[in-house]
């Protein structure tokens, strides 16, 4: 939806009206670290305790995130108002004419960020009990209610304002259904804020450092945007935001697999089956690298002719050079989800924690050095680098001292196949470049390769046992005996 919708909601909304919105949500984004870390941590020790049948620790576990979030809400809420006149009138080249209206966005996003808050701990009970599937229908639901009713608006003749009130609505409707669904998955337990000393030691023990990358991550990838508004006019906030967002989509593959595999990940150390453990490991490397590289490359060899018929041939002009270096970066980035959820799994978020820092000084360093001169093209280029420097440390590191594999292995399980196979396969499109005449023409194009990529990489990426579960779940979903 978020594909075929954004073109219609920047062009009614305006470069600059759409930038404002952007940045708010950088600015929302920059609080991220108030989270401390207990998300996963609630997630980590819920599914614990849940395993042991001990309600008494999971009530004292929700009832201590709860205060704690709604204490770090109220917080970040009054730190963005604060600064919002700041902002606004000093720092972010904001057209005359938006003023007020960002004025009126940064104060509703301040509530909505209040509000928010706790659904950080709703959110983390049906990821506690491996209910994955109500994860993904609300999100499935909210996010189309919530883009439906963007162009519903825009259509009606409203605007920014009553599009960030809309926004507010939702997190609301957010909260309210998760805390339904929390209720029913933990009847046991009353939910309410109730505060432990002790157990808000147990939890930010597991979370500080994951606070750490709460803290490096929004700098590593928000601070160029708010640099953007500062050093260029607002509209080029729009002109990276719309090929960052597309590129970062890709960040859904190892999130959906990384989040499966968090709770299996804690309990195969807690038992110390470290066989078990490897293949898991390797094989969702495999599997994560399977989907993303192909979708990067058809990114990154095509980022022309995506923008020039999505957005528009000026929007291609001025973007393709960023989405395709942002698709590079972001490709690299997902070959090392799997090990920071392995270190994380192993009771050592420490490691990606401190290379994190490393990321978010050199991206610093390179966005305050490359911005001025290139804007969009110099956030992107710090991007890749940081990423280049940084995501095979934090692989290797994993491999030697928590999944105890020789990087070789990883390479040769985890990654290979995948970037061969997924980078080929979608360069078979380049001599059809003179086929791709409209949006309608494009997709055809990239679904006809897509099928013939899963076709290839069904009897070449899977093994043996890769394909009998395959097959398992497919007569599982048909209702056919496996």
């Amino acid at each position: 939806m978020a594909f075929f919708t954004t073109p219609y909601i920047v062009h009614k909304l305006g470069a600059d009206a759409y930038g404002v919105l952007s940045i708010v949500s950088v600015a929302i984004g920059y609080f991220g670290f108030l989270d401390l870390g207990l998300g996963q941590a609630t997630i980590k020790y819920v599914s614990e305790y849940y395993a042991k049948k001990d309600f008494k620790t999971i009530r004292e576990i929700i009832g201590t995130s709860l205060v704690v979030y709604c204490i770090m809400g109220f917080v970040g809420a009054v730190i963005l108002a604060s600064l919002t006149g700041i902002l606004v009138t000093r720092v972010l080249k904001i057209p005359p004419n938006l003023i007020n209206t960002s004025f009126f966005a940064f104060y509703i996003s301040a509530l909505g960020f209040l509000i928010n808050m706790p659904l950080n701990v709703f959110g983390s009970i049906p990821g506690a009990l491996q209910r994955f599937d109500i994860i993904n229908k609300i999100g499935i639901c909210i996010g189309t209610i919530q883009t439906g009713l963007t162009v519903l608006l825009l259509y009606l003749g409203y605007s920014l304002k009553q599009i960030i009130v809309m926004n507010l609505l939702i997190s609301i409707l957010s909260v309210s259904i998760y805390l339904i669904v929390s209720k029913k998955l933990l009847p046991q337990i009353q939910i309410k804020p109730a505060f432990s000393k002790t157990m808000f030691g147990k939890l930010f023990k597991f979370g500080g450092f994951l606070t750490i990358g709460r803290l490096t991550i929004p700098i590593g990838t928000e601070l160029g945007k708010f640099l953007i508004g500062i050093f260029h006019p607002i509209s080029f906030v729009t002109y990276f935001t719309i090929p960052y967002t597309l590129a970062s989509k890709l960040w859904a593959i190892p999130s959906s697999i990384i989040s499966a595999i968090f709770p299996a990940t804690s309990e195969l150390f807690s038992r110390n089956q470290a066989k078990i453990l490897q293949e898991l490991h390797l094989r969702s490397t495999k599997y994560v690298m399977a989907v993303v590289v192909p979708i990067s490359v058809l990114l990154i060899v095509f980022a022309k002719e995506i923008l020039g018929l999505w957005m528009g041939p000026d929007f291609a002009v001025k973007s393709a050079f960023s989405l395709r270096i942002l698709a590079s970066a972001i490709l690299i980035s997902c070959s090392a989800q799997t090990s920071v959820i392995a270190a994380r799994g192993a009771g050592r978020p420490d490691i990606p924690a401190k290379i994190q820092v490393l990321q978010a000084v050199i991206n610093i360093a390179l966005c305050f050095l490359l911005i001025p001169r290139w804007g969009i093209n110099g956030i992107a280029m710090a991007w890749l680098v940081h990423h280049i420097v940084c995501m095979p440390m934090i692989i290797g590191i994993t491999n030697r001292q928590i999944v105890k594999i020789s990087n070789l292995r990883f390479i040769k399980d985890g990654l290979v196949t995948p970037l061969i196979l997924g980078g080929i396969i979608p360069c078979l499109l380049i001599p059809l470049r003179s086929f791709m005449s409209g949006l309608k023409e494009l997709l055809v194009l990239f679904i006809f390769v897509g099928i013939i990529y899963t076709i290839i990489a069904y009897f070449v990426i899977l093994d043996v046992k890769d394909r009998s579960i395959a097959l398992d779940y497919l007569h599982k979903i048909v209702g056919k005996p496996s």
